[in-house]
Parts: structure tokens; sequence; C-alpha cells
């Protein structure tokens, strides 16, 4: 629970990520920290609630995927939606709940007054030479903070209606939008990763989908060719969604090859087996070099 409330979409997105800097002074201490930033702990799944309520999540990725955290998000949002749906039915209807079904099936077991615990505040005698390294570990991260920018962009101009009407697959379009916008600013094509879920496996994760195909080259080349004409630059986008879209299908259905081929190497690693030398090429390196990580949510919650 923080006591920060944001002044926008971009200082809430800030906190969820990282939390606030806030360093102040008083009396019997010089710079302390005081934001939020001290209250956020990465090898867990943190639930963030800000003073005006706004809610996020911040959690260690290598337990679950942004997916499992979103089905988690997605479920307490749709049963909040319900239940004030519910409060203003079950006047009318005789169903309990109302006119609408509950979203989670759950039963709430209250305990007992008699048996509840209090709670208890933990004191710590730490050493100097820890409370030293925590101060540092803040100064570093400090840094960090003040050093970066968070920024949300909602796009309104046009949505998903367009882009299927235009027989286009939103996500391809989207991920091939932000690979031009690199190439507009830095006129390079760029190694680019989109996890794709396989969940329709047992204990299936994901597979990294590349943005970056010959077919978004030539969609990027084209599109920043003034001499190209509008059907021209339409083409070229209509060709790189559909072969976006079946590299996406592959990866879903376990085609794809990262996962595969990384899990090999981890395995040769392990038993000190000689890896070929394709694990030791310029373009695996460059391949695994990712600079736009892009991964699509697809939920509005």
């Amino acid at each position: 629970i923080d006591d920060v409330k944001p002044k926008d979409i971009h200082e809430a997105a800030a906190n969820m990520l990282h939390g606030t800097y806030d360093l102040r002074s008083r009396d019997d201490l010089i710079d302390y920290q005081a934001g939020s930033c001290c209250n956020r702990w990465y090898d867990k799944l943190q639930l963030i609630v800000c003073s005006d309520g706004r809610a996020g999540i911040n959690f260690e990725h290598s337990a679950i995927d942004g997916h499992t955290a979103l089905r988690f998000v997605s479920d307490i949002f749709a049963d909040n939606v319900v239940q004030f749906a519910q409060s203003i039915t079950k006047t009318i209807y005789s169903n309990h709940d109302g006119m609408f079904p509950s979203i989670i099936q759950a039963e709430v077991k209250r305990e007992s007054s008699s048996n509840s615990v209090i709670p208890k505040k933990l004191s710590f005698e730490l050493p100097q030479k820890i409370l030293d390294k925590i101060y540092f570990a803040e100064t570093a991260l400090s840094d960090q903070i003040v050093a970066s920018e968070t920024y949300v962009l909602e796009f309104t101009g046009y949505g998903k209606t367009l882009i299927v009407k235009n027989k286009m697959s939103p996500d391809s379009f989207v991920q091939l939008s932000m690979q031009l916008a690199h190439f507009r600013l830095y006129g390079k094509i760029v190694s680019q990763y989109e996890p794709v879920l396989t969940k329709g496996f047992y204990h299936g994760r994901t597979e990294a989908m590349r943005t970056a195909t010959e077919k978004a080259a030539t969609f990027c080349k084209t599109w920043m060719n003034p001499s190209a004409t509008d059907e021209k630059k339409l083409e070229s986008l209509r060709e790189a969604t559909v072969y976006h879209s079946s590299g996406i299908k592959d990866a879903l259905t376990g085609k794809g090859i990262e996962r595969h081929l990384f899990a090999l190497k981890c395995i040769a690693d392990k038993n000190n087996i000689a890896t070929p030398d394709f694990f030791s090429s310029k373009a695996y390196g460059k391949l695994n070099h990712t600079i736009l990580s892009t991964s699509n949510c697809g939920n509005p919650s």
C-alpha cells in the first residue's frame, strides 16, 4: 500500500514499475529516501495500491509469464464490475446475484474474532555493514530511477476495427509499426522479440517470434522511400503482416526454434559438451541481442 497519489497515467505506470524517488531531510536524518521505491520487492509478485485507488502488479518474471498475471488481474477487475452490476439489479431480480452471475466462484470463510491473529512488529538488529549495503543499493536504485523515463502512449487515432476491416492482424500491424518507428529514427532493422504463448502444451510457457524478418525490412525501407507510391507501401505492409502472422501461428503450435535451441545449449553447457559453431556465430548473437521487446497483452484490463 503506497501513500503515493500519481498525477497522471505516466506517473502511475512509473510507480508500479519502480516506485517514486523522494529524497528528504530532517533534523536527525540527512538525505533519506522517502519514496515508494523502498517498497518494491522484485523477487515476488507484489500487488500495489496507491492512495487514490489505482492499482497494479510488479512481479518476478522467471516464475510466471505476463498472461498469467494478467488472467489474475482480469478476473479481479471483472469481478468488481460484476459485483457492482449485482448491487443495482438484485432488488429487481429474484436471483441472489441479480441478473449477473459471479465471475469468481469461491466460498469465503471468515475467521472468528476469538481466533484472530494479532500482528506483531518484527524488529531486526542489523550490523553496520549490512546497513551500508542497503544504503548503497538504495542510492544505485535512485540513480536508475532518476535516469529513467516512463511514458504511456494511448493511441486514439484508430484501432482494431479499422485494421481488421482491412484484413490485417492487429498484433502484426502494431509489431511492425514499432519496428518501423525504430527504423525511422535510427535507420536500422533490429532484433525484436515478441513472446508467444504455448499454453496449449503441458507446462508450456512461451516461444519467441522475431519481427525483424526479410518482409519487415522490405516494408520499413519501402515505407520510408519518398518515391514509393501509397499502393506499394500498402502492399509491403500487407505482405509483412501476413508473414508475421504465419510466424506467430508456427510459434503458437510448437514449431518455433528458439526455445529448442536454447534448451540444447543449456544442456550442453551443463554437461560440458562442446556446442556447434552456430551458437557462437555473429548471426545467432545478433538474433539474441534484443533491442525491442514488444509483448502483446491483448486484454483491456
